[in-house]
């Protein structure tokens, strides 16, 4: 039996949302390191320098320049 599976293609609100989530629980890492980095040791913060800070900075900026962004990816397309 075969089935259809539709593709489906997030609204701008659920995309916005999961930003969000994936900034907030950056966030989260982010305070696990400062606040407890003697205990989590050597691989923890190297992970955390490497990928969470990035990721957290470059979630920032799609936050905040989301429109921006998507206006100039518009007009590149057109």
């Amino acid at each position: 039996m075969t089935s259809i599976v539709a593709a489906h293609r997030p609204t701008r609100r659920q995309v916005r949302d999961l930003q969000r989530a994936a900034h907030l629980l950056a966030g989260v890492v982010l305070l696990a390191y400062v606040y407890a980095a003697p205990l989590l040791g050597a691989g923890f913060t190297s992970a955390v320098r490497w990928l969470v800070v990035p990721a957290l900075v470059i979630s920032g900026v799609a936050l905040w320049q989301w429109h921006r962004l998507r206006t100039r990816l518009r007009t590149r397309k057109g």
